[in-house]
């Protein structure tokens, strides 16, 4: 039996808009600075950086981390759709998962991580997948459960945020600036 993850689309869409969001609401204000005789306060422009900064970092590390999963009998493979890397472990060379249940103001939410032998550890949740309940089964049947470090993708969140902080700051500098 072969399970293809089946993306929820809402996910994507808002994250695109994420985007838009901010690079949006960037430039507004960089126009309305270099329109004003006056610049806008330090404080509310700091503000706007990292409201900026959170949304497009937000948004990017959700498209670079949105990954096609298919499950079957033998093995795991996690396609990641946008660096176009391939991965595939056999379930004999994954170490365990471990299911996370979260509340938050829409309702419940789950995440399932599971580690492998060389220590790279993957995540899904059930906001990002329709078939979140078939995929989180096969798992559960064939793996153990571990404790699993889920903060492992903080890396990637804090280079993200590095790197969308630097072109948010050459922005707000050169509206400051001129």
């Amino acid at each position: 039996m072969k399970i293809i993850s089946k993306t929820n689309w809402i996910s994507i869409i808002l994250n695109f808009f994420l985007i838009i969001f901010g690079f949006g609401f960037m430039f507004f204000i960089a126009r309305i600075n270099l329109t004003r005789e006056e610049n806008l306060p330090l404080g509310g422009l700091v503000f706007v950086w990292l409201l900026v900064t959170f949304a497009i970092s937000t948004g990017l590390l959700s498209f670079y981390l949105l990954k096609k999963i298919t499950i079957d009998e033998n093995k795991i493979t996690l396609k990641f759709l946008f660096s176009r890397k391939e991965f595939c472990y056999r379930f004999h060379e994954i170490e365990g998962y471990n299911l996370l249940e979260n509340l938050d103001k829409m309702g419940k939410y789950r995440h399932c991580c599971f580690q492998t032998l060389d220590k790279k550890i993957y995540m899904f949740g059930s906001r990002e997948y329709r078939n979140y309940n078939e995929l989180t089964n096969l798992i559960v049947n064939k793996c153990d459960v571990v404790n699993v470090n889920f903060y492992s993708n903080a890396k990637k969140l804090l280079s993200f945020f590095i790197v969308t902080g630097i072109a948010s700051t050459l922005i707000l500098w050169i509206s400051i600036a001129f």
